[in-house]
């Protein structure tokens, strides 16, 4: 891989680097599961910024900030809840004190096929990667240990090694 190959596969990189955080943003956020007491704190505290109800069914309140909530494995900051048990009253309360509700683009399959996208890439790279090496000139860190092992025994010198080497590391 030359200089030019190298470069070229940073830009890349960031690129694809780019269009991760993109999409990440494009995806909604997970309404974290909070207890009845929780969400009345909450609702107290007039953090809630409108009812979000799902096609599919249920619904998620979108909070104004975040906030910490309790959870059995420990606290998390969260911008969005949804309450353990369904209670269609509370929604019914939320509508007559005349609270914003909106529909839910029913967004979540957009999440789960960007991961299968991200995972099948990953796996497309490994196996391409076991091809290269098991038809091609070897991984680069089996070159490299290749490199090492001819300066030991004298077959190539110091400067030789480097220069080699040089041309390998940007493939790591």
């Amino acid at each position: 891989m030359g200089r030019n190959d190298a470069v070229l596969f940073a830009l890349g990189l960031a690129v694809f680097l780019f269009a991760v955080v993109l999409l990440l943003n494009l995806i909604d956020p997970i309404a974290v599961p909070v207890s009845r007491e929780q969400f009345d704190q909450i609702k107290e505290a007039e953090l809630i910024e409108y009812l979000i109800i799902h096609p599919q069914g249920g619904a998620d309140w979108q909070l104004k900030r975040s906030v910490r909530v309790q959870k059995p494995g420990g606290d998390e900051v969260v911008g969005r809840i949804t309450l353990l048990e369904h209670d269609p009253a509370v929604i019914g309360r939320w509508r007559e004190s005349g609270g914003e509700e909106r529909i839910g683009h029913g967004d979540s399959w957009w999440g789960g096929l960007f991961i299968v996208l991200l995972v099948g890439i990953g796996l497309w790279h490994v196996w391409s990667q076991i091809q290269l090496d098991l038809k091609g000139e070897g991984s680069p860190r089996r070159r490299l240990r290749e490199l090492e092992e001819q300066v030991k025994q004298g077959v190539i010198t110091e400067e030789e090694f480097k220069r080699q080497a040089e041309q390998i590391w940007p493939e790591l």
